[in-house]
């Protein structure tokens, strides 16, 4: 009997160490249940913080867009829109007009095509027989050639372009003769040479 009153207090206390563990887990499941809707709540109201501020920038670009085109009308109606949204009214912004297209004026005097076939100048180029009279070599000359006129005109230094005064040089003389008259990349030196050359 006196046993008996033991097994019967410990098995209450087990019996009440239980209820405590199932209402302490009844609790947890509470917080966790919690823990879970303020997790949705936030995620929530990150989302609408995004699209708050997404709006946001939207309605300041149109602002700025409206500004640039000056049309005051559409930014007037845009904070109608806001004032009515604020009374949960649903607000639709205006259509924008159509672009008026100003028809560009006609010409007074139009100038007709001209539809006369261009007629293309034919140039005939005669060609000259080279001189085949032999010239005896002059030895006051560096490489013992004697100037030679050019065709059946004499050469002229101050007509021919600078590839003849260079090909007329370079016939008589090398480049180091011809650097005592200037630099080689100027028309005066080959001239000069040249020039030299036929009163030699």
């Amino acid at each position: 009997m006196l046993f008996t009153q033991h097994t019967d207090r410990l098995t209450a206390s087990i019996n009440g160490i239980q209820s405590h563990i199932d209402e302490l887990e009844n609790q947890l499941k509470a917080l966790r249940s919690d823990k879970s809707g303020l997790e949705s709540e936030l995620q929530t109201v990150l989302t609408l913080e995004g699209a708050a501020e997404s709006a946001i920038n939207q309605a300041q670009s149109f602002l700025n867009a409206a500004d640039s085109m000056g049309r005051t009308d559409l930014i007037a109606t845009f904070w109608d829109a806001m004032d009515a949204m604020k009374g949960y009214a649903i607000a639709q912004l205006p259509e924008s007009p159509e672009p008026i297209t100003t028809p560009e004026p006609e010409p007074v005097n139009p100038i007709e095509p001209d539809t006369t076939p261009a007629q293309t100048d034919t140039i005939t180029v005669e060609a000259t027989e080279p001189d085949t009279n032999p010239i005896e070599p002059d030895t006051n000359h560096p490489n013992g050639k004697q100037p030679l006129s050019v065709g059946s005109a004499a050469f002229d230094p101050s007509q021919a372009s600078l590839d003849e005064l260079k090909r007329y040089v370079r016939s008589y003389q090398d480049d180091d003769n011809t650097r005592h008259f200037g630099t080689l990349t100027r028309r005066t030196t080959w001239e000069t040479a040249a020039k030299k050359l036929l009163n030699s």
